[in-house]
């Protein structure tokens, strides 16, 4: 009964708390001691009720910390994840932006090559056709060549008809005699 009474008195000293306010409150600021003498096991009892109170409010804070620092380590992991993926889409455009300049490349040195050797005139010099406008000088030159092609076949064509009707007329007298 007197230890009742004694924590009653012990308990009129603490300040009335919410749960939720307890985490606010500085325990150290409390009163430190009842005027009642307290026998070593109710100072020891007293003691530790303020060191865990105390603890709990620590491990509050702490618990309170970790929730940020999770929150922040997730920031940082969908952060660290959208550089990658940027960093990734870069590479394959530079590899792709690559590979085309190498096709042209490729394709223009092909295209020089078939020219040189249509034309017979470049003889090794391959710096003749270094720009477009040479190059399409030089196709200009080769369409004009193909149109005289294409007349001397035309004129071929009604000469060698010419000639088979001629034939034609020569055998055709030749039976008819």
């Amino acid at each position: 009964m007197l230890e009742v009474s004694k924590q009653e008195r012990i308990a009129g000293k603490l300040p009335n708390l919410a749960p939720d306010a307890i985490d606010r409150v500085d325990i150290g600021r409390l009163q430190s001691a009842p005027a009642v003498q307290l026998i070593a096991r109710d100072a020891f009892v007293a003691d530790m009720v303020i060191k865990l109170d105390q603890l709990r409010v620590e491990i509050k804070a702490l618990a309170r910390n970790l929730e940020s620092q999770k929150e922040s380590l997730v920031e940082l992991r969908e952060d660290t994840e959208r550089n990658y993926r940027f960093s990734k889409f870069q590479e394959d455009e530079q590899r792709a932006g690559t590979s085309k300049v190498d096709d042209m490349t490729r394709r223009y040195r092909e295209l020089k090559t078939r020219l040189d050797k249509i034309d017979g005139q470049g003889g090794g010099n391959y710096h003749a056709y270094s720009n477009f406008e040479s190059v399409s000088r030089r196709l200009t030159d080769l369409s004009s060549l193909q149109r005289e092609f294409k007349a001397v076949e035309r004129k071929l064509k009604l000469s060698a008809g010419f000639f088979c009707g001629s034939v034609v007329l020569w055998l055709f007298a030749l039976i008819a005699r």
